[in-house]
């Protein structure tokens, strides 16, 4: 074997390639899911992603969809002190 060409085993562990973290899935929460953890009714949360005023919204074909960090962060941009 020439010297200049080594396999992945011949190299040490520090030098070998990690696998690329991946992510843990997104979990996605319906119209219905999102009016229960807010609060309000489906078509209240209707109105607001129609107004562009709600949770960012994911589209997957006619499926309307909300990641559930974004509506956790849309409820902390929202939030407001006592006066």
């Amino acid at each position: 074997m020439n010297q200049n060409t080594r396999s992945v085993t011949d190299r040490p562990l520090t030098e070998r390639s990690t696998k690329p973290t991946i992510p843990p899935p997104m979990r996605l929460l319906d119209e219905r899911q999102v009016a229960d953890a807010l609060g309000c009714s489906v078509a209240l949360t209707r109105k607001l992603r129609r107004y562009g005023n709600g949770p960012v919204v994911t589209r997957i074909g006619r499926l309307v969809r909300y990641c559930e960090a974004d509506v956790v962060a849309f409820v902390n941009a929202n939030r407001a002190t006592a006066a």
